[in-house]
């Protein structure tokens, strides 16, 4: 952490290693000197330092923030004017291919670092979720080249990715007209949006390690999965059991306090919702440990009772 700038009107760089950047005044007029290079106006640490630079005498292309009569500008490591102090805020200060997100005039753009334009400032607000960078125009938010500016919220990460090699990205809860849907984006030569559910739902749950959930329109509930498994829904609750070995084609499903079995397949009760509870284990899979009026015994899986 370098010392407080405000106190001195030059930088003497050769104190701490010098010799890749030399020291030089610093133009009049600058009331603070924020962060140099990696700026982040969100982050208070950066900005409760002044400036930071975690490899002094390797750094030979810095941009140094500062802010003047309330505007935020930049210089470089060779005390040039770059970036006029005309700026609200930035963030991630030209780390990503030498450009920087900027705020002007109440809207956020994109400039270089010789200043020029790289996006127009009409953005409202951004942010970044699941590494998709969403935007807000005209009161709508989308993605520049991926989604429409049609959503009226900001679009919800269900789950995330944190391998760059694989080509799920994220599941996104998206609100349109009042309603709510569900989008995988994924990233194959060029990135996809794959609608799981359309925007006609008043309410959604989702399980994204499961890949499933319950959506809810005109008071009647659903039952969905990213497989595009869907039909109505009349329990209280589900929840995935093992049958005959397989873990993805039924549902453990609670009505009235009661519990019972679920085949997903044609949405048929093959275990009646008449028990307090019901288990199948994993490796017992061959038959149900069932609890009914306070008394445990075990059914098959024909519903037939063995103890």
């Amino acid at each position: 952490v370098m010392p407080i700038l405000e106190l001195k009107d030059y930088w003497n760089r050769e104190s701490y290693g010098g010799g890749v950047i030399d020291a030089f005044k610093l133009p009049n007029g600058i009331e603070k000197i924020l962060m140099c290079h990696s700026y982040d106006s969100n982050s208070e640490t950066e900005i409760r330092n002044d400036i930071d630079c975690a490899s002094i005498t390797g750094c030979n292309d810095c941009m140094i923030f500062f802010k003047k009569d309330g505007k935020i500008g930049a210089f470089s490591s060779t005390g040039k004017m770059v970036i006029p102090a005309e700026y609200e805020e930035f963030h991630n200060g030209f780390r990503e291919g030498y450009r920087a997100i900027a705020k002007k005039n109440g809207k956020w753009g994109e400039i270089s670092r010789t200043n020029a334009i790289v996006a127009p400032f009409k953005i409202e607000e951004f942010k970044f979720v699941g590494r998709v960078p969403f935007t807000k125009i005209n009161g709508k938010w989308g993605a520049d080249g991926l989604l429409p500016y049609e959503f009226e919220e900001c679009p919800q990460k269900f789950q995330e990715n944190s391998s760059e090699e694989a080509a799920f990205l994220a599941t996104y809860l998206i609100k349109k007209n009042g309603k709510y849907g569900l989008i995988d984006v994924k990233v194959y030569d060029k990135v996809v949006i794959d609608n799981i559910l359309p925007c006609e739902y008043d309410t959604l749950s989702y399980n994204a390690y499961l890949k499933e959930g319950i959506a809810q329109k005109q008071g009647k509930k659903y039952y969905f999965s990213s497989s595009r498994n869907i039909f109505p829904f009349e329990y209280d609750n589900f929840q995935k059991t093992y049958f005959r070995g397989n873990y993805d084609t039924h549902l453990i499903v609670i009505k009235n306090n009661k519990q019972g079995i679920l085949r997903l397949a044609d949405n048929k009760l093959v275990i009646p919702c008449e028990y307090e509870e019901v288990e199948i284990r994993s490796y017992k899979d061959e038959f149900i440990f069932v609890k009914k009026n306070g008394k445990y015994g075990i059914i098959n899986l024909e519903s037939q009772p063995l103890v």
